[in-house]
């Protein structure tokens, strides 16, 4: 594995490091070009062959990369935060060595995952693959590294998270312009989870009414189903996971349906499945 050169950074090029950064930050940098560049500061001082920034998606207990320099084996992976090494920094807020089961034999070197904290929250983690031990001036240098990457990793959610509302606020406006540009009920639902489907980025959107004659759910509109999901059977509303939705009322959200006791086949063409009650 390739180290970086750097391999015993000097007071003086940390200093150096410091103001680049600072200079960069002053400068409006983009958060993920930033994150990249204090991951390559990161790497440098511990002269580290591999590191990575996750974001924390706290409602699927996943770790979620977003940026990576060298091959860690995790650029492309989601990652569950239910076993050490991850669990200890995620929802126990500290720094850990232990080995990652996550990364491929080559990187199984007790990669440094450091819980990355906006007021007290971890919201991501920074790993750093086959490092060395650092003494104190050069840990508490990597601890200001952290501490950045976590507020720049906090605007980047920000922003995702104003960029998500506008969207929504323009797909509200779409929807009713459709329902206002229609009187033809079918047409109109087809166009809502159309809208649904792009607001959401699902692959699949359908729209299914209660046959209470039949105590079913008959699939009413679509988007983005193949001919084989649309002439499916309707689903039991006793039996069904789905029906569990008209049952109690309430929405429903499955991390992996093929894990769920009521999954039917019929059902779903993909693991992850969220319903709404209309």
């Amino acid at each position: 594995m390739q180290r970086h050169k750097a391999r015993n950074p000097s007071s003086r090029h940390m200093l150096d490091m410091a103001h680049r950064l600072s200079c960069l930050l002053a400068g409006g940098t983009d958060p993920l070009a930033f994150l990249r560049t204090i991951l390559q500061d990161a790497l440098a001082l511990t002269n580290s062959g591999g590191g990575a920034v996750l974001l924390l998606e706290r409602n699927l207990r996943l770790l979620r990369p977003l940026v990576h320099v060298g091959d860690v084996g995790i650029a492309e992976t989601d990652i569950r935060t239910d076993a050490p090494p991850w669990s200890t920094a995620v929802w126990g807020g500290k720094a850990t060595d232990a080995p990652s089961t996550a990364a491929p034999p080559p990187q199984r070197e007790a990669p440094l995952v450091l819980p990355l904290l906006v007021r007290g929250d971890v919201i991501g983690v920074l790993t750093l693959h086959g490092g060395v031990q650092l003494p104190s001036p050069r840990r508490r240098f990597l601890e200001i590294l952290v501490n950045l990457a976590a507020h720049t990793l906090h605007q980047e959610t920000q922003a995702r998270a104003l960029a998500q509302q506008r969207a929504e606020a323009a797909t509200l406006i779409d929807v009713g312009q459709d329902i206002s540009a229609s009187l033809n009920l079918d047409e109109v639902l087809q166009r809502v989870v159309r809208q649904a489907a792009q607001l959401m980025r699902a692959k699949v959107c359908s729209l299914m009414l209660v046959d209470a004659h039949h105590a079913t759910l008959r699939l009413h509109a679509t988007y983005g189903a193949s001919q084989t999901y649309t002439q499916r059977p309707p689903l039991s509303i006793e039996e069904s996971l789905v029906g569990d939705v008209v049952r109690r009322g309430e929405p429903l959200a499955v991390l992996d349906v093929r894990e769920h006791p009521q999954y039917q086949f019929l059902e779903g063409v993909a693991k992850v499945l969220m319903c709404y009650p209309l």
